[in-house]
């Protein structure tokens, strides 16, 4: 009832609960869960814009160590979620933790702690691909996995670059296999702000050094896959675009860029930009 009461121009409420298993202070194991819901799916982008998001463990966990824990959770999954390109000053995500699972008190680098943040990081990056999945006027989620970036903060750039770009969008919600806009849109990637580097796991003098800075690209070394099939290796491949027309018609399109030049990953989290979109915000007032 939550979900639903909460959303705005969302068609459809978003929620997500992941199960494990933690040991209690007698070191038996006890179930415990994380469980979230979300709304917002329009002036969506890193960092976040114009959205609520509500996660609740019933973890025993110190709110330091809970901050702690959601803060690189959300640079990875909701820093990485974009609909239309605009931001606003409002946007929360809270977890919090009751300890009503009976689970022992969680310990910072323990093997617990690992298990508890995997579950949050399932929830959050579950209910960003449902917010972009559903965002304002959309047909289509649009995934961009990125690999070989030097390190992940530019993968995450370019990933959020790509998913970013009006004319990818576009490109996605008229089937078109257009690898030209993606390698141009991955060369346009711009690192994310201090904050976010900070929260990622960049130390606070690099996060500053680093912030807005161009992500690194070589032509040569790029390649690009729509929907699974090859496009681009270093130069443009040859494929049957009917074929790929027709993996583009799916409620996903997954875009794969390799860069070739480290060991970095990153993904994100957007949509097809559609005329539905641009009826309902040039109808809408406030």
């Amino acid at each position: 009832a939550a979900a639903e009461a909460m959303c705005t121009t969302d068609s459809r409420p978003k929620s997500a609960t992941v199960l494990l298993m933690l040991p209690d202070r007698a070191g038996r194991p006890v179930p415990v869960t994380v469980s979230g819901i979300a709304k917002g799916v329009g002036m969506i982008h890193p960092q976040m814009a114009t959205m609520l998001a509500i996660m609740l463990t019933d973890a025993d966990v110190a709110p330091l160590l809970l901050h702690g824990l959601l803060r690189p959770v959300a640079a990875r999954t909701w820093d990485q979620l974009t609909v239309d390109g605009d931001t606003s000053t409002n946007d929360t995500v809270f977890l919090l933790a009751s300890g009503a699972a009976g689970s022992a008190p969680l310990r910072g680098g323990s093997t617990e702690e690992g298990l508890l943040r995997d579950a949050v990081e399932a929830v959050a990056r579950s209910l960003a691909r449902q917010q972009a999945a559903d965002g304002e006027g959309a047909t289509t989620l649009l995934t961009c996995q990125v690999s070989g970036a030097t390190d992940d903060a530019e993968a995450r750039a370019v990933a959020r670059a790509v998913v970013g770009s009006s004319l990818v969008k576009a490109a996605v919600h008229g089937r078109d296999p257009n690898w030209g806009r993606i390698a141009a849109a991955a060369g346009n990637a711009r690192l994310a702000s201090a904050g976010v580097l900070e929260a990622a796991g960049l130390d606070a003098d690099e996060a500053q050094r680093r912030a807005g800075a161009p992500a690194r690209l070589d032509p040569e070394r790029l390649r690009i896959a729509i929907c699974g099939q090859d496009v681009f290796d270093g130069i443009p491949l040859p494929f049957e675009r009917a074929a790929v027309r027709a993996l583009m018609d799916e409620p996903e399109v997954v875009v794969r860029v390799d860069l070739g030049l480290g060991d970095g990953r990153g993904e994100a989290f957007g949509c097809d930009l559609t005329e539905a979109y641009v009826i309902e915000n040039s109808e809408y007032t406030t």
